[in-house]
This record gives structure tokens, C-alpha cells and sequence, in this order.
């Protein structure tokens, strides 16, 4: 069973010119931060509201299932890693009951004789994840990595196979890439040239074609 989180409202959002103010940065300041910080590392889990999904054959026009979230224990927070995540090592399920009916249209039509018949209500217990321990684990594998690089466990990472040219990239205005496993331009540099120029990525620079002449 598929489950997603509540997602937060846009109206929320604060506008980015009100979203931070400057203050000083006294010992005050950085206990609260350094507190708050602590708290957002992954550790054991928290409980969150997740939407209860249920089967596609439950779905249709009018049906209103209740309840329709349900809080749970789930893992989340910070690693320190940035190819790690907050994923749980321990996990049970849990049944929640939840009703399926037609909810609102019994209310608009109640004391009417013409209103259609309507289907019974159906009752049933949907299964949830319910995590019990929590770590920050690798979340890439050698499927990440082209050609050029090997998977290394230990760092959780790519690496490039070959990197004895990374160490010749800056003596041709260019840098090493970690992703390509080759010298490559600067994102800085401007790639736009003068007419009957073109930009050679091998010197980044713009080069006249002498052939063209």
C-alpha cells in the first residue's frame, strides 16, 4: 500500500523578503539553535499524520472514508551525510479501522422518498506502516554511477575510476567533475562569442574557425 504525507498549504508560505530578520549572534542564540538542531537529527520516531490510502476499488464519486488520516510512528530527520536518509531498520504493521460510505449523500437526501438507493457502508481495517527504530542509511547504489565511476560502500558515493587528469584541469582554465570524471568548464564561464567564433570546450574559450575563412 502506497502512502503519502500531508503536504503543507502554499498559503502558508511566507514571502522571502519577511522570511528571515538578522540578530546578534550572542551565546543565547546559538544554545537555541544548536537545541533545535539536535532535535531535526534522525532519532527515534516521531509520530506524523499521513493520509490513509485505500484500495483503488474503494475509490469512487461520493465515498467518503473515515478516518481519512491517521497519526503513526514514522522515522524522519537529518543526516549528517547527504547520500544518507532517515529510514527505519524496524518496522510492524498496524490495522486502522476505517468506514467507507456515501457520507454526504445520505445526509442531503435524508427524509426524501426519491432519492436513489445507495450502497451500505463498508467497514474494513487498512494496514499501515508503523516504524519502530530508526538510522540514517545510504540511499544510492553502483545503479547511480555511470560509466566512468565505481560505487565506494564506505563513502556512500560515485567516484570517478580514473582521476590522474583531475590534477592537469587547472593548468587549462577548467575544473575536475566529480559527475563527468573529466575537466570541464567553469559554470562561470560565458559561452557566448563574437561572430565567426565558436566555444571550445576543450580551452573554454571562444575560437575562430579557421577553416570557415
Amino acid at each position: 500500500m502506497v502512502e503519502e504525507y500531508l503536504t503543507v498549504n502554499s498559503d502558508d508560505v511566507i514571502p522571502e523578503d519577511m522570511s528571515a530578520v538578522e540578530v546578534p549572534c550572542d551565546r543565547h542564540f546559538k544554545r537555541e539553535s544548536n537545541s533545535l538542531h539536535r532535535q531535526s537529527l534522525c532519532r527515534p520516531p516521531r509520530k506524523q499524520l499521513i493520509a490513509v490510502k485505500m484500495p483503488s476499488k474503494y475509490y469512487m464519486p461520493g465515498v467518503y472514508h473515515r478516518p481519512n488520516s491517521y497519526e503513526v510512528d514514522r522515522c524522519d530527520g537529518v543526516c549528517q551525510h547527504p547520500n544518507h536518509k532517515c529510514l527505519p531498520i524496524d518496522k510492524e504493521i498496524v490495522e486502522v479501522p476505517v468506514t467507507s460510505d456515501f457520507l454526504y449523500s445520505r445526509l442531503l437526501n435524508a427524509g426524501s422518498r426519491s432519492a436513489p438507493s445507495l450502497p451500505p457502508e463498508k467497514c474494513m481495517r487498512v494496514k499501515i506502516e508503523r516504524h519502530l527504530l530508526c538510522s540514517c542509511q545510504c540511499v544510492m547504489s553502483a545503479q547511480n554511477c555511470n560509466d566512468k565511476q565505481v560505487f565506494s560502500e564506505d563513502r556512500c558515493a560515485c567516484e570517478c575510476r580514473d582521476t590522474t587528469k583531475a590534477k592537469t584541469c587547472s593548468q587549462h582554465n577548467r575544473m575536475w567533475s566529480n559527475e563527468k570524471c573529466e575537466c570541464v568548464c567553469p559554470p562561470t564561464t560565458s559561452r557566448q562569442c563574437s561572430s565567426g567564433a565558436q566555444f571550445d570546450e576543450s580551452t573554454c574559450r571562444s575560437v575562430v574557425n579557421l577553416s570557415d575563412h
